[in-house]
């Protein structure tokens, strides 16, 4: 027998009603009758219709005017993408997906209701994703928080670095230039002795000195420069930037300022014998020092000439 088409759609229209009220009946135990079954219920009804996002469409259309394509679809997705449910769990659904807190969503769906339900399993799923989610943005910030403190850090060891290879620098700096400044202190003192032993003193020749305090005389000779210019040569001094000297008689205890910001050097040039005829010293630091020796010095320097 060949159906009309009208006809072919109303079979599958009730085909379609029987299979949704069988469906309803089985989710929910709701007895509502073929006739009666609608795609958007009304609020006074106990049932409503969850659908995913795909096949959103198959519920657009009125029961009584759709095609029998629509039919079919219907039928193909029960269960599968469309499915009925409390309008409480459509209420959930719709408003989690509008973000909003769990404990805002309205009353909890039953065991029953959940049991086998694509809708439980996408809520399920929301709520791990939810969870997840906000681990994400914890773990986000705290990693935001450590990458800026790493930033910092080795921002602060890149600065560390540069102060210890700008120190290691000056330090084999300054330690070649007392490696230099010793092999000239030696020669110097070589010269100096060797002044001391022909010549006699650089300076004893001389009565122009001032006195600065007692004990303390600083020599005012103008020829003095020429008596001194070998042993300066030798020490290299007089190519150090800013360098100077001053020449001193000392006739007693005194203590010897250093100048500030230089490296000090105490040098005795000449010593006059003791009282009893013995070699000339004189007591620096707790050292005895003659000519030819020296003695590098940062605070206030205590000599004794013994005079």
């Amino acid at each position: 027998m060949v159906l009309t088409s009208n006809e072919k759609r109303a079979f599958f229209r009730q085909q379609c009603r029987e299979a949704l009220a069988a469906h309803i009946y089985d989710r929910l135990g709701l007895v509502v009758a073929p006739a009666d079954v609608r795609l958007q219920p009304s609020v006074g009804d106990k049932y409503a219709w969850s659908v995913t996002e795909s096949k959103k469409s198959l519920l657009q259309s009125n029961l009584g005017r759709g095609s029998v394509g629509l039919y079919k679809s219907i039928c193909e997705e029960l269960g599968r993408s469309l499915e009925a449910v409390t309008p409480q769990t459509l209420q959930v659904t719709q408003l989690e997906r509008d973000h909003l807190p769990r404990e805002e969503a309205g009353p909890a769906r039953s065991d029953q209701e959940e049991s086998g339900s694509f809708t439980a399993k996408i809520h399920e799923l929301k709520c791990a994703n939810h969870v997840l989610k906000d681990e994400l943005d914890r773990t986000t910030i705290h990693l935001q928080g450590s990458l800026g403190e790493n930033r910092i850090l080795q921002a602060n060891i890149r600065r560390l670095q540069d102060e210890l290879d700008s120190s290691s620098s000056r330090a084999t700096y300054l330690e070649d230039e007392l490696v230099r400044i010793g092999s000239g202190i030696t020669e110097a003192m070589q010269v100096l002795q060797e002044y001391q032993a022909h010549k006699g003193s650089m300076v004893s020749e001389t009565n122009e000195f001032q006195a600065e305090q007692e004990h303390l005389f600083r020599c005012s000779d103008e020829g003095r420069h020429v008596r001194v210019d070998p042993l300066l040569e030798e020490l290299r001094f007089n190519k150090i930037k800013g360098y100077g000297y001053s020449i001193w008689r000392i006739t007693g205890k005194i203590a010897f300022k250093p100048t500030r910001h230089y490296q000090s050097l105490f040098f005795p040039l000449s010593i006059k014998p003791g009282s009893d005829g013995a070699a000339g010293e004189v007591q620096a630091a707790g050292e005895v020092l003659t000519p030819g020796t020296y003695i590098s010095f940062s605070s206030p320097l205590k000599l004794d000439t013994g005079q």
